[in-house]
């Protein structure tokens, strides 16, 4: 009964609707000031990074008299953001000697009721959307036979509050008419020294690229929902494509997806 009171818990702290950053700002900071006050230390400086969407959240805190390794906070940290809808991507802690530099990046959970929703599988089978994934070709074997399983976490460290699978998006039509500089982008891209930077991936392994088309899964009323990648357009999801033709999305869902609507398997 009590695991069972928990997985409730969790599956509703996850789901919930994401309080908005600017509302959340003034009382993260407040929390971390009492925090450390309990601790004995002291926040010397707060910095929040200004970003054009609503989507993401980026502190750093510089904290005084920190001569212990101040992580123990990082737990404490992604609780409290959890509880408001967002999950915390990156966390860090520097030791600067006396003084420790506290960073912090987070992202909205994903919630249908949440401004990080920014298409259902109807819509991108409406729109005629092309789906891309990148991954290894001994991964590509098990997909095939699974589907696309989701993740708590990255093959590069990064953590979810709860499963995701990335995505990149376009319209099909781009797909057709611009295939030779959607594959030049993916392998430049995702090429030997960006790869740790992308996904954790090491150098030498060998990648392809999935591509697939959405209204397969219309077709077969298959349900998703997508939200936006905010590492990528400084939060927004989008895509730097400029001069290339073509738009670009990175989304992620957390729904498992079997594959449908192959297009074509090419390797990067």
């Amino acid at each position: 009964m009590k695991l069972l009171r928990e997985t409730i818990r969790t599956l509703i702290l996850e789901n919930k609707k994401a309080v908005d950053s600017e509302t959340m700002h003034p009382k993260i900071e407040a929390w971390l000031e009492n925090k450390c006050k309990e601790l004995g230390y002291k926040v010397y400086e707060m910095n929040r990074s200004d970003f054009p969407s609503d989507d993401i959240y980026v502190g750093e805190w510089v904290i005084d008299n920190a001569e212990e390794d101040m992580s123990s906070l990082i737990e404490p940290f992604r609780e409290w953001f959890r509880r408001r809808g967002w999950n915390v991507l990156h966390a860090t802690w520097n030791d600067m000697g006396g003084i420790g530099q506290l960073h912090i990046s987070a992202d909205k959970q994903a919630n249908p009721k949440s401004s990080n929703k920014i298409w259902s599988m109807t819509d991108l089978g409406y729109e005629h959307m092309a789906i891309y994934h990148v991954t290894t070709k001994s991964n590509w074997k098990r997909i095939k036979r699974k589907g696309f399983v989701p993740s708590t976490k990255s093959s590069d460290g990064v953590t979810y509050g709860a499963q995701r699978n990335y995505f990149f998006l376009t319209k099909f039509y781009d797909w057709v008419d611009y295939q030779e500089n959607i594959v030049n982008w993916f392998s430049n891209m995702f090429g030997d020294s960006k790869r740790d930077m992308m996904a954790g991936l090491e150098e030498g392994e060998d990648l392809v690229l999935v591509v697939l088309m959405a209204n397969s899964y219309q077709s077969k009323r298959i349900s998703a929902n997508f939200y936006i990648d905010t590492e990528f357009g400084y939060g927004t999801g989008g895509v730097d494509t400029r001069g290339l033709g073509f738009d670009m999305h990175a989304v992620y869902t957390p729904t498992h997806l079997p594959v449908m609507g192959l297009q074509k398997v090419i390797n990067l």
